[in-house]
């Protein structure tokens, strides 16, 4: 073994071990120059601090802390709090609506901003090279888990989301099964197509009721009369689907596609029986994927 490298490993370890702590004392001054590269790279989310007043200074703040503290040698890591607090915050950022990639970027904008704020002090000193690989090494393995934890939280969002809309659309189509018991279809399909609109967050919608081997229109929402019928043709009960999935509701969902929609069509049945037929749709952009079926 080389008795300099041993010394020079141990002299990379104390020394970024003290960076480290000194920086540690200012890491809201550390999160606000990182808050810049930020506001570059991900303007979505200080768009979103600003209609929510979230102070995203210290949130950086607080993942710069997190990372400055893996290069310390000479403290035990609370990692169960580390973990849970990006989880949390993976979990939030999923409720906010931001997407996963946005957040990992965000977290690759910490890892580089600690690296800049540990480099400066030593430019040109001995075992610089030395000091910022190990300090490089020691991040990325920081990063990785802070990341993993970050992806659950937004995961247990998602899949808790999914699973009340799963619920949602077990309860619409208990609605829909009363409908052939109602004596008031229409205000009963109103209700029933109001709460799917709102689970999955549109405004248009129709809702048609079986009758024998037909389908009568029964209710829409956010269709002129003009639109009605074009509506049906591009995402009604006969058009065929891109995709379908069966969800715990006995609800199969659809993904139609048309000229000018976009949208989910939901063939509602209880006990193997279809009894009516429900979509929703935009004429914007949004695609419909795999988590939208699963709802």
């Amino acid at each position: 073994m080389d008795p300099g490298a041993e010394s020079g490993g141990s002299y990379a370890v104390d020394v970024l071990g003290t960076l480290a702590s000194g920086l540690g004392v200012d890491s809201r001054e550390s999160g606000r120059k990182a808050m810049e590269v930020v506001r570059a790279r991900s303007p979505e989310l200080i768009t979103l601090s600003e209609q929510t007043g979230e102070d995203l200074v210290t949130t950086s703040a607080g993942f710069i802390d997190m990372l400055l503290a893996s290069l310390r040698s000479d403290v035990e890591l609370p990692w169960a709090d580390f973990e849970q607090r990006s989880r949390d915050y993976g979990r939030l950022r999923a409720a906010q609506g931001l997407p996963l990639e946005s957040l990992i970027d965000v977290l690759a904008v910490y890892r580089r901003a600690t690296i800049e704020l540990l480099s400066r002090p030593i430019e040109g000193q001995p075992h610089y090279d030395e000091i910022i690989a190990l300090a490089q090494s020691r991040l990325e393995d920081m990063t990785e888990r802070l990341t993993t934890a970050i992806a659950r939280g937004y995961l247990d969002h998602v899949g808790e989301e999914h699973r009340a809309r799963e619920s949602e659309m077990y309860g619409l189509a208990a609605i829909v099964s009363a409908m052939s018991r109602s004596l008031d279809l229409l205000e009963t399909a109103e209700v029933a197509l109001v709460e799917a609109l709102a689970a999955l967050r549109l405004s248009t919608g129709a809702m048609w009721l079986r009758e024998r081997s037909a389908y009568k229109l029964a209710h829409t929402v956010g269709l002129d009369p003009d639109q009605v019928d074009d509506f049906a043709r591009q995402a009604g009960p006969h058009v065929k689907a891109w995709a379908s999935a069966l969800g715990r509701s006995e609800s199969q969902v659809d993904r139609v596609s048309g000229k000018e929609w976009n949208a989910l069509r939901a063939q509602l049945r209880v006990r193997g029986r279809t009894v009516g037929m429900m979509t929703v749709g935009t004429m914007g952009d949004r695609v419909f994927g795999a988590s939208d079926l699963l709802f």
